[in-house]
């Protein structure tokens, strides 16, 4: 953020709190220059909790989330976590770059700081991983770090990476003699941890061409999730007992899971499983909650609840995978 912005932006939050509805009475295109003055005093004020702007759509969470960006620049704005934006009971799958953006968004909500989020009615409705079971799925690679080769390479399937000859493209893995490497989505070039036994003792990018290595990175390597249903053992085991009583509906998805260790709907049906999934507040703890306007999002979550509750009986789906079960109530929204 330039200092002529900042000094709008203070200026500007120092105006509207003056006036007698404060930033309660924003509305239409002062609404991106006063959330971004609320979020710049509130960032020079220290505040211990994090902000969580809502808006009706995934439009109107995107525009905003631009326009904050001009603003703010990119240490200061927002995380946009968006939703699956599927019907869960089409058994189509999510796109596989919707479930990255959410995992990175997820990831970066942990892991960096008190940074403000910023997400749509129906993103808020979508559970998302309970923190204790996602923090132990996060991978941090650092040179003097122990890294035993093989749970290494067995945990990056578990969170989505490809095993590959050599690495290509973002998403992909490969392990030979004392190297690994890996190509992050967040980062630039591919990374290769390269082993002294079962220790890391250096990490360098390298060549995607050449495979040559190139210069040291120089600092902790974050290993990020490609999806949010981790496909650990103990997910894995909650969910085959539960296709196990679902009769035909069960035994279709029994044979996926056994074959290649997931299904076409897992990342949207492991929702159901409560020890794992948890509605978005209990993940974030204390926040300020901030709408950008109450109405339009109460109908919009009233909409999708509707949306999803005609779709699950049309498609006859088992009562475990009821939208109450997958889903956090428009009740809660509403409050």
């Amino acid at each position: 953020m330039t200092e002529l912005c900042r000094r709008f932006l203070e200026e500007a939050g120092a105006w509207i709190e003056s006036t007698p509805r404060g930033y309660a009475g924003l509305r239409g295109a002062s609404l991106p220059y006063g959330l971004a003055a609320y979020l710049s005093r509130r960032q020079g004020a220290k505040s211990s909790e994090r902000v969580v702007i809502v808006t009706p759509s995934d439009e109107a969470a995107s525009r905003l989330r631009e326009a904050l960006l001009a603003l703010l620049g990119e240490s200061s704005a927002p995380v946009l976590l968006p939703p699956c934006d599927v019907d869960p009971y089409d058994a189509i799958p999510p796109h596989s770059g919707l479930l990255l953006e959410r995992s990175m968004a997820l990831g970066r909500l942990l892991h960096f700081g008190r940074a403000p989020l910023l997400l749509s009615a129906e993103s808020l409705l979508w559970k998302v991983p309970r923190r204790g079971w996602w923090s132990q799925n996060q991978i941090f690679l650092e040179p003097g770090a122990a890294l035993d080769p093989r749970t290494f390479r067995r945990k990056l399937w578990q969170i989505g990476y490809r095993k590959a000859d050599l690495v290509n493209a973002p998403g992909e893995f490969s392990s030979r003699g004392n190297l690994v490497d890996i190509f992050l989505p967040q980062e630039a070039l591919p990374v290769r941890a390269e082993l002294f036994g079962e220790e890391v003792e250096h990490l360098r990018f390298f060549d995607v061409s050449s495979q040559r290595s190139l210069s040291q990175v120089g600092r902790s390597v974050w290993v990020p999730p490609l999806f949010e249903a981790i496909r650990d053992e103990a997910l894995l085991g909650a969910h085959r007992k539960l296709l196990d009583g679902l009769g035909a509906f069960g035994e279709e998805r029994l044979k996926s899971l056994d074959a290649v260790g997931s299904t076409h709907t897992f990342d949207v049906e492991a929702r159901v499983h409560e020890e794992f999934f948890c509605p978005l507040p209990d993940f974030l703890g204390a926040a300020t909650w901030v709408a950008s306007s109450p109405e339009a999002i109460a109908a919009a979550g009233d909409e999708r609840e509707r949306f999803w509750s005609d779709s699950f009986k049309s498609h006859g789906r088992p009562e475990a995978f009821a939208p109450s079960r997958l889903f956090w109530g428009k009740e809660a929204l509403a409050s």
